[in-house]
């Protein structure tokens, strides 16, 4: 038993909840034509802007939040819609039992998409291939939300419309298809009647009800929507026992396979069962919308004895058996205690959840641990010191070289013919986490191909910081290049040359005439060398900032390197006008140089 605070919604004003989107517009204002004229004003809109929308009857929601504050308006009399959509929907939706078994279909049968090229389109349908179903679902939609469907096949129902694509898969998170699937966020601490609601419609679409047992089972490829079916079946103090099994897709999926001369492949799912006197329980609040479903489960309740389950439970838990016992190593740990705080997890119910307990030490740790004071003057000094601390992560925030990870879990056949091909890596679609910012996806889901045992066990120092010398470092690459037979040498010594060493050699030497001179006593540093020949501060000795040193160290390397791998002319060329300019400055042979050609032999 749960003894969650419930929290009651009889109503979504979706002004509300969209209040984000600059896309939304509002209509049924326009009886307001005349105040709203003069209120508007203040946004710095044209008269043609004003007399667009007043005339339209089609106000950006922003400015029609600002101008809501201002005038009493009835909600319930407005509506929305996306900008250059003619489908509208009421601004106010009443949370009933129809709206609360219509987001139980869509978490069990329903499946969303987007296409944002072209025209584009929002769908979202729910599969059902009983027409009684059908007809509840369109009798929903057209009497509470005035859509008719944009498709209406013998299995499914579709309905094109923005607003309920964004509000289902964004605002309820209850995801686009079956592995994404999640019980809607805002609901899952509704009272137990609405509750039941909502289980009614899903165990309708994805229950199952056997004829000679008291059960009822159901079957989901999502770990998450698992979680949230228990925590509100344990809301219900329903105890509902899952086990996990792999099994090959059905007929018409397999038929699609077949096509494509694809493999089939297996899914890993999870079974949930709920029996013997629960089933009662679940009669007091499960109403199913078929009506042979719904007199198979009465009959069941009402005619068959309860089976004793091989569980110890009282009234509020069940006990699991003891299988055995280890005592682990004494190691430091601290105890937050907060007031109603636990987590469900796994089918385990656990008090003082150590997540938030983390959480606060963290924070804690940024508070005490740290001070501005603590940091360089240097440049730089602050790159990675916690200035702002935020409660929100905000992954479009985060820098966008990260917005090229893959997420996949599998790489596809095509990835491995393409790289046959020599294709492009553009031409193979593989999902990156650049295409589920400003989703629930941006967050979790975040495929991996090699599961590690610990994700510290890869390496922690790389050998170029282990390496103390260049000379290391670039005949350890060399020899590298040379071993792998996917690995072009003469290439990489062009790319060592062209993108490192001359780019240094000529940004030092554009630098050494640019450069600024300092006193090796007090720092003190001077555009140009004073004519006393010393510090002005405090008379020490004036050196330069860039020196010939740091301009010359890759010459040699680059043509030893050059000469070894046999460049092409044009780049040997380059080479050796570069060293000709800096004898120009220097003259010859300043330094002795090591070439490449000691280090490789």
């Amino acid at each position: 038993n749960l003894n969650i605070i419930k929290k009651d919604v009889s109503e979504l004003n979706l002004l509300e909840l969209f209040k984000e989107n600059e896309w939304v517009m509002v209509h049924g204002l326009k009886n307001q034509i005349h105040s709203f004229r003069k209120k508007l004003s203040f946004l710095k809109l044209t008269r043609t802007q004003i007399n667009n929308y007043v005339n339209r009857d089609s106000l950006p929601l922003p400015y029609a939040t600002l101008l809501l504050k201002q005038e009493k308006v009835d909600k319930k009399k407005l509506f929305i819609s996306a900008k250059r959509d003619s489908v509208m929907l009421p601004a106010v939706l009443e949370v009933n039992e129809r709206f609360l078994k219509i987001l139980g279909l869509y978490v069990a049968e329903g499946y969303s998409r987007k296409k944002m090229v072209g025209k584009g389109y929002y769908q979202v349908y729910i599969a059902a291939e009983k027409k009684e179903i059908r007809e509840f679902i369109k009798a929903y939609f057209e009497s509470d939300l005035g859509l008719k469907p944009s498709e209406n096949k013998k299995d499914r129902v579709t309905y094109s419309s923005r607003i309920i694509y964004d509000l289902f898969t964004n605002h309820f998170s209850m995801g686009s298809s079956a592995y994404e699937k999640r019980m809607p966020r805002p609901f899952l601490n509704l009272p137990n009647k609405k509750l039941g609601w909502l289980l009614s419609g899903y165990f309708e679409g994805d229950g199952s009800v056997t004829k000679n047992d008291l059960r009822i089972t159901f079957d989901t490829v999502s770990p998450g929507l698992m979680r949230d079916i228990e925590f509100i079946l344990g809301q219900l103090n329903v105890f509902v026992k899952y086990k996990s099994y792999t099994k090959e897709p059905g007929d018409k999926l397999k038929e699609f396979y077949f096509k494509k001369l694809r493999k089939v492949p297996l899914f890993t799912c999870t079974k949930g069962t709920i029996q013997s006197k629960f089933m009662k329980l679940m009669f007091g609040f499960v109403s199913f919308i078929s009506q042979e479903k719904q007199n198979r489960f009465r009959n069941l309740v009402n005619n068959k004895k309860f089976r004793n389950l091989f569980l110890k439970y009282d009234e509020h838990y069940f006990f699991d058996k003891i299988i055995s016992i280890s005592i682990l190593s004494p190691e430091v740990t601290y105890c937050l205690n907060t007031e109603n705080n636990f987590v469900v997890a796994n089918g385990l119910l656990t008090k003082q959840c150590d997540g938030d307990e983390s959480c606060f030490f963290l924070l804690m740790d940024a508070f005490l641990n740290f001070s501005s004071s603590y940091l360089p003057s240097s440049r730089g000094s602050t790159m990675d010191a916690p200035l702002v601390l935020t409660s929100v992560l905000n992954a479009a925030e985060v820098d966008d070289m990260a917005f090229h990870v893959d997420t996949a879990w599998e790489y596809p056949l095509e990835l491995y013919e393409a790289a046959q091909e020599f294709k492009n890596p553009w031409d193979v679609q593989i999902p990156l986490l650049k295409d589920y910012l400003g989703t629930p996806k941006q967050y979790e889901g975040i495929g991996y191909t090699h599961p590690v045992f610990n994700i510290n066990a890869g390496v922690l120092c790389s050998a170029y910081k282990l390496l103390p010398s260049m000379q290391e470092k670039l005949g350890g690459q060399m020899e590298l290049a040379e071993k792998i037979r996917a690995v072009d040498p003469v290439d990489v010594a062009r790319l060592v040359i062209e993108k490192h060493f001359i780019r240094d050699i000529k940004g030092n030497l554009r630098k050494f005439s640019m450069q600024i001179f300092r006193c090796v006593h007090c720092n003190e540093k001077f555009r140009r060398p004073p004519l006393i020949g010393r510090c002005t501060k405090c008379g020490g000795k004036i050196i330069f900032t860039i020196s010939e040193g740091s301009i010359v160290k890759y010459l040699e390397p680059s043509l030893s390197l050059a000469r070894k791998y046999h460049v092409s002319d044009y780049l040997q060329q380059s080479i050796e006008l570069t060293k000709r300019r800096i004898e120009v400055f220097f003259g010859k042979d300043k330094e002795v140089q090591e070439g490449l050609g000691k280090w490789f032999g």
